[in-house]
């Protein structure tokens, strides 16, 4: 058959080209009868359908059968079951409900960290060695929402840059919890601490500005800074591709 799994009386009766589960049906209800004019691709309902015509009800005639089966085929051998109005329209439904999904996804994830906020925690990393521990509470809140099964990206590019921006945040988050301490110790609001990386190490806050020590922090500072470039990169990286697959 040439049927390629459409439904000639789908077609014939709807403009259908889609393909359907369907048996091979005798036009002339012969079972005898395998030659290849009397043979008819059906989707189930409508072979159920032509298999119990009754003297009652006006059923489908063979005639009907036989010519859409010819438009069938003739709109197969020109392809047009390629691209029908109804296969578009169901690629179309799909495609507007993974970007629906992957947009809500989206702007929940971006009211736990924003886009500002999150620059802002990477500028005030790279330029004052220090945080606060409400920024790093959100970020982790940022990172752990993509670990829930449901909060995943269906779009395999949105998908990949993200697990690359999540691997980014790993490596630093791990980065501050080593490397950074209260600092000063005693502060004016404890519910919201301030943590600076190795203060004992850093003259300007509680180091002893020797060479060794100067070393040490430069050391440190140079891993700080590539852990955020590697954030900023990735989270730039991220936003152009939601912007490109979303248009948020």
């Amino acid at each position: 058959m040439t049927s390629a799994r459409r439904c000639a009386l789908c077609y014939g009766f709807d403009g259908d080209l889609t393909r359907k589960k369907g048996q091979i049906a005798h036009i002339d209800q012969d079972r005898t009868n395998a030659d290849e004019s009397n043979l008819v691709y059906l989707c189930l309902e409508h072979h159920d359908e032509y298999d119990s015509r009754t003297s009652q009800v006006k059923g489908i005639s063979e005639a009907e059968v036989r010519t859409y089966k010819t438009r069938l085929l003739d709109a197969i051998a020109a392809s047009e079951h390629w691209h029908s109005p109804r296969q578009e329209s169901v690629a179309g439904a799909k495609a507007d409900a993974i970007r629906g999904h992957d947009e809500r996804l989206f702007r929940e994830a971006n009211d736990l960290m924003p886009e500002g906020d999150l620059l802002h925690l990477v500028d005030q990393l790279q330029s004052d060695d220090s945080y606060f521990m409400s920024q790093a509470h959100r970020l982790d809140k940022f990172r752990s929402f993509f670990s829930e099964t449901g909060n995943q990206f269906i779009d395999p590019d949105v998908s990949g840059k993200l697990q690359a921006l999540l691997e980014s945040l790993d490596s630093l988050l791990l980065f501050l919890a080593t490397h950074f301490f209260v600092f000063p110790e005693s502060q004016n609001y404890p519910e919201d601490l301030r943590l600076c990386m190795y203060p004992r190490l850093n003259v300007d806050r509680d180091g002893d500005g020797t060479s060794e020590s100067m070393q040490r922090y430069d050391n440190f500072q140079a891993q700080l800074d590539i852990a955020a470039k590697a954030v900023r990169n990735a989270y730039k990286e991220y936003r152009l591709v939601v912007k490109h697959y979303l248009y948020l």
